[in-house]
């Protein structure tokens, strides 16, 4: 089997808006309703062979079309926009090798709205 990660949260980001509320955020409730706003999401989901290579065949027509696309992780549906920042990870660690594909773009306002006012009830 192979092993996507999704990975859709900067830690940087989240450090620069913990300073800037002066608190530590926190993570949110992990309801299937509350998951969409947890700032502190990360989640890896095995996939067949036959998926993988379908999503990653969707995922490159979409950036060849230069269009945005949609993935649901667990239950949260993300729309990567088109000028998502591409990378690749290696790793190598513990006897095993570690491929990672990331798409990293900015935080929704929705999302960042949610926080702040959970932050504030703190």
């Amino acid at each position: 089997m192979l092993r996507a990660t999704a990975q859709c949260v900067s830690s940087q980001a989240m450090k620069t808006r913990a300073i800037a509320q002066g608190t530590t955020l926190r993570a949110f409730s992990k309801s299937a309703d509350d998951d969409q706003y947890d700032l502190n999401r990360d989640v890896e989901v095995p996939k067949s062979e036959k998926r993988m290579s379908a999503l990653l065949r969707r995922i490159a027509d979409s950036i060849d079309a230069g269009k945005g696309w949609r993935i649901t992780v667990q239950g949260v549906t993300l729309k990567v926009p088109e000028n998502a920042e591409c990378s690749v990870e290696h790793e190598r660690e513990d006897g095993f090798e570690n491929i990672e594909l990331q798409f990293k773009w900015p935080i929704g306002a929705k999302i960042l709205k949610k926080a702040k006012a959970e932050v504030a009830k703190d």
